[in-house]
């Protein structure tokens, strides 16, 4: 079974600014208290941005082990 799982990440350049990152990242993880921010992110179908983690890709990880594992029998 796949699914559910991790979206793709947002992610910017490395050489934007430190502090414009911050900005950019709470913008984002606030954007569902505003309420145009809030109309736009149910346009998407997306209930919300939330800060992760590395470890929150470990659903991915395990899929692409079971599916790197799968023989098929060729005929």
């Amino acid at each position: 079974m796949l699914g559910p799982s991790s979206i793709p990440p947002v992610v910017v350049s490395k050489r934007l600014d430190n502090e414009l990152k911050c900005k950019l990242r709470d913008a984002l993880i606030t954007m569902h208290l505003d309420d145009c921010g809030a109309k736009e992110l149910r346009e998407g179908l997306i209930e919300r941005f939330v800060a992760v983690k590395d470890e929150d890709y470990g659903n991915i990880r395990e899929m692409l082990e079971k599916v790197e594992g799968v023989e098929f029998p060729f005929e």
